[in-house]
This record gives C-alpha cells, structure tokens and sequence, in this order.
C-alpha cells in the first residue's frame, strides 16, 4: 500500500472510495426550492402592498342621508319607457341617438332645473367614421362648489331598444332630477346624459375634458345597465387609493340595510385583498370593491 507522507511527514491514507471493497457514497440530492430566496420574494410581493394600506387615504365613514325618500322606481321605469319609444335605435351618431339626446334635455329641464345645455362635438365610431355626438348636462346648484357628477349614456347598440343597458340608466338620471331639485343645500349635483358610449366612450371623455367651470367634481355616479333581474352590484373605484376604506363600504352597506333591502353583501377579506395584486390603467376600473345587494 502506497503511503504519502507529504510535505510535513504525515501519513494519509487513501481517500475512502479509494479503499477495497469501500461503497460509493449516493450524491447528495439537491433541493428544488431555494428557500431563501422563496421568503425574499414574499418580501418583495407584501411589502408594496404593506405601504399601499398605510398610506391609503381613509375617507370618513358615510354620514346618514338628512333628506325624504322621493325617489320614484315606478316613474323611473317610466322615463325609460318613453326614451325607448321616442328613439328605439340610438346607434351613436344616428337620428335615433339625436332624438334621444333633445328628449332628455328637455325632460330635465321639465323637472325644474334652470341650467340644461347641450354640449355638441364628433368623434370616431368603431368603424372610423367621424359622427356628430352630443352630451346633456344639468346643474342644480348647491352652497358649495364641489360637486356630485351623476351620469348615464343614451345610446345604444343598433337596432335597440336596449331598455336596459343604458335606458334604466337615463330613466333613473331623469327621476333623480326631478328629486333633487330644490335640496341640494350643501354640494352642487351635476346630471350627465352622455353619448358615444359605443364609440370609445367619447361622451364620458369629453365631459371629463369639458366639466362646469368653477365646479370640482369630488365623486361620480354612473348609472350603468341597472335595470337587469337579479341581485344589484355596487362598484367603488376611485382613482388615489387601490381599495375604499372599510368605514365607507361598510357606511355604505348599513345605508342600504337600512333602506330596508334584507340582503347586502360585502366581498371577503381575501378578495378586497387580492385587488391589491393587480393595477389598471383604466381610473374607471383600477379598484373597487363589488357589492352585491339582493332584495
């Protein structure tokens, strides 16, 4: 047996997988998962998220409504009735979508708002062609300047009458009109009839582009397609925090139980938290929080 007594005269002996008849030691096996880096990039994930809900903005919790119940469901129905009898077809840029367009504005000017104009421009259709679109607006004043925008498009997809999607919505616009006047002490309210919903939402951009002058709008109410069977969905989407503050959703939720629906659900602490993972460049949908009401 060879010895090496190397450079300081020690004796090793052959390594052990060297030796006769020595097994082979198995090679290690090796780890899918680096743990270490696992934890790192929960870090990574959480901490933005962490810093989000710190320093969110937290609006006040919603005070209780001070004025009467008005609001007619049966009148609303019949605003819509009569907007899909005066103009069935309200394909955007059509004589159909114009009619529609003078039928709201002089229905609003029927519930006794003074200021009602009709703002006039073009844009695109789906198609390209460049169409004549216009946008309803009333003003019923209040104390302050800022304002409460509450809007709804009279257009429709071609042939119609599309009752639903959007004509509940301006039915409804019109009857809050007629409720509002001559209570709004506190905020300016703005109605919005709005045209080219189907035309890249031409009508809604154009308002936000030409709003009231000497008004700051602080939130919107688009009524949207609210006329389907079912349970109501409620979207609250704002465009500086990435979820509303549990004191305004939960406001909210006790403001309808106590209008009297008996069922109104709020979404699970795990889905308002998964909002937290995704971010849209749309402000109209970059973070809400559903809630659907049944009753």
């Amino acid at each position: 047996m060879a010895i090496d007594t190397g450079s300081g005269g020690r004796r090793r002996g052959r390594p052990a997988e060297a030796r006769r008849g020595a097994r082979a030691a198995a090679p290690r096996a090796q780890t899918l998962v680096n743990w270490s880096l696992y934890r790192i990039g929960w870090v990574v994930v959480l901490l933005p998220a962490l810093i989000v809900l710190v320093g969110a903005h937290t609006p006040r919790t919603l005070p209780s409504a001070a004025l009467p119940e008005t609001f007619d469901g049966a009148s609303a129905l019949s605003y819509t009735s009569q907007l899909i009898a005066t103009a069935p077809d309200r394909g955007p840029g059509t004589p159909g979508d114009a009619r529609a367009a003078a039928w709201v504005a002089q229905q609003l000017r029927l519930t006794g708002i003074s200021d009602v104009h009709t703002d006039r421009f073009t844009a695109r259709d789906a198609s390209g062609r460049r169409i004549s679109l216009a946008n309803v607006v009333a003003i019923e004043p209040g104390a302050s300047r800022e304002a409460i925008l509450l809007m709804a498009h009279h257009d429709a997809q071609s042939p119609g009458p599309s009752a639903n999607d959007d004509g509940s919505g301006v039915g409804a616009l019109i009857e809050l009109a007629r409720t509002l006047v001559g209570t709004t002490a506190g905020k300016t309210v703005i109605l919005a009839s709005t045209d080219g919903s189907l035309a890249g939402s031409a009508g809604a951009r154009r308002l936000a582009s030409h709003l009231p002058a000497g008004y700051h709008v602080g939130a919107v109410i688009a009524l949207d397609a609210i006329g389907r069977r079912g349970p109501l969905r409620l979207r609250i989407d704002s465009d500086t925090v990435r979820q509303p503050a549990a004191g305004l959703v939960h406001g909210l939720r006790s403001a309808l139980t106590g209008h009297g629906l008996p069922d109104v659900r709020v979404p699970s602490l795990g889905r308002q938290a998964a909002g937290l993972s995704t971010w849209s460049a749309l402000a109209l949908d970059n973070c809400c929080t559903p809630i659907p009401i049944a009753g």
